[in-house]
């Protein structure tokens, strides 16, 4: 594949069995193998190399980052995508970290912006769906929102209020 061209690999460092394991189970019996990665790394040092499965906290990441060029998240910011803005501040101490509530009002004006050009409300609201996940009416904002997800139109100020409502 580097022979024609392709120059960055997202690489999965757990081995999909493909019989006699659900997919479910696939994601937690066969081991994860990151030294593996890592030696496809070292083997080709000119191609970026970037490591998938099972990484769910920042030093993990730090580890990672010592070995490969990049790391892919996928679960953990599903089920905490706050976890984004720890990570973000990992990156660059200096970064402002903005609240929850600043990320939901931001991500509603996008939301807006995306429905106006034709997206549905699903589609667009589902990500903020644990953005409070862990925290004190979290499971309160996840209703709130599997019932707005529902309703054909968005309504921002409705949203907004529900918002200033749980600070």
């Amino acid at each position: 594949m580097a022979a024609a061209g392709c120059r960055t690999f997202i690489i999965h460092a757990r081995q999909a069995w493909l019989k006699g394991l659900s997919p479910k189970e696939n994601r937690d019996v066969p081991p994860l193998d990151y030294p593996f990665v890592y030696h496809i790394k070292k083997d080709f040092p000119g191609l970026e190399i970037i490591i998938n499965g099972g990484i769910n906290d920042c030093a993990s990441i730090q580890t990672h980052f010592q070995a490969v060029d990049g790391v892919m998240l996928g679960r953990k910011v599903c089920e905490e995508p706050y976890f984004l803005v720890q990570l973000q501040q990992l990156l660059q101490p200096e970064w402002i970290v903005p609240s929850r509530y600043d990320v939901a009002q931001k991500y509603m004006q996008y939301m807006q912006r995306q429905i106006n050009n034709g997206a549905r409300l699903m589609e667009v609201a589902r990500h903020l769906l644990n953005l409070f996940h862990g925290q004190p009416g979290g499971k309160r904002w996840r209703r709130y929102l599997t019932e707005q997800m529902q309703q054909k139109h968005f309504n921002i100020q409705a949203w907004t209020l529900f918002l200033a409502e749980m600070a």
